[in-house]
């Protein structure tokens, strides 16, 4: 517990600049040094001045100790001089070391800044992208999910009317077939008027995607194959339309576009429908998979001057 307390108490190490020590330690050093050139000076002096004032001959005793004294002056001197002339080039060099180091730790400093800035940006940019992913996704299933709603009704129309009799069908029976089929037209009519909200770089790779998968056919503009099984459609109801009942029944034989219509997928004119939806859906399914292309991650280091 007590070792515990001890080191939740410990304060943070400051980490300093070594040059900067060194500087420091450099300026205490000539302070010291100075004070003690001046003392040993300022005393030779004395001592010459003394022996000067005096007068002793030249073999005393206090003669030779001027002489020294005055040898001393002059190494302090000269000592000085050179001692501050290394002295300025040290703390010179300490100083460019000190102000380099500096230089450096703004650089880095600015390079950081700038490096989370692009990565704040690369995230933002990414989390935009996802948006307006999804947002397509939607559309895309939105249509893909009404496409394959309305050809399976229609599907279901077909085997209904097939169901319905081979030569005669009668005219409360034809007549609700065309008023369904009529539903169906609009309900294609209405998937080609919302066609241009689809997006066209997810279409376009979708049909690209389709046609190297060994799609059967490539459709042009959604809206134009929409256009076309609204077309198919119509001329059933135009056909029943222009059809005129003999004693309550249709006799279909004159009835080419409903007897195609119900003929077999692969030789009747419902072929023209069943292709147009498969290309369709093989586009729609296909840009639906396609995955989110991503912009390259931020590097882990960044120049701060690029």
């Amino acid at each position: 517990m007590c070792a515990g307390r001890v080191s939740s108490q410990r304060r943070p190490v400051t980490t300093v600049d070594p040059a900067v020590g060194s500087l420091a330690r450099l300026t205490t050093l000539r302070r010291t040094a100075g004070i003690a050139l001046v003392a040993v000076t300022v005393a030779a002096v004395v001592v010459v001045l003394i022996v000067a004032l005096v007068g002793y001959g030249p073999d005393t005793l206090a003669f030779e100790i001027g002489k020294a004294a005055v040898g001393v002056v002059a190494v302090g001197v000269v000592g000085g001089l050179v001692g501050y002339a290394f002295f300025v080039g040290q703390q010179t060099l300490l100083e460019e070391v000190a102000q380099q180091r500096d230089r450096e730790r703004r650089h880095d400093e600015r390079a950081d800044k700038k490096l989370e800035e692009q990565r704040e940006a690369w995230r933002r940019q990414v989390e935009d992208l996802k948006d307006e992913h999804a947002r397509e996704d939607v559309v895309l299933r939105s249509v893909l999910d009404e496409t394959i709603a309305t050809y399976n009704a229609v599907k279901r129309e077909r085997r209904l009317i097939r169901a319905a009799g081979t030569d005669e069908i009668s005219e409360h029976r034809y007549r609700r077939f065309a008023e369904r089929i009529v539903e169906l037209q609009l309900d294609f009519e209405r998937l080609r008027r919302t066609a241009p909200l689809v997006p066209d770089a997810r279409l376009r790779r979708g049909r690209e995607t389709w046609r190297d998968d060994g799609g059967t056919s490539t459709p042009g503009s959604l809206a134009s194959t929409f256009r076309t099984m609204e077309d198919y459609l119509h001329d059933l109801v135009r056909e029943f339309e222009r059809s005129t009942p003999d004693a309550g029944v249709y006799h279909v034989e004159p009835l080419r576009s409903l007897q195609s219509f119900r003929d077999d997928a692969t030789t009747g004119s419902f072929r023209v429908l069943a292709d147009a939806v498969a290309s369709v859906v093989g586009v729609l399914v296909a840009a639906l998979r396609q995955p989110l292309a991503l912009p390259d991650p931020v590097p882990d280091r960044l120049d701060a001057a690029s």
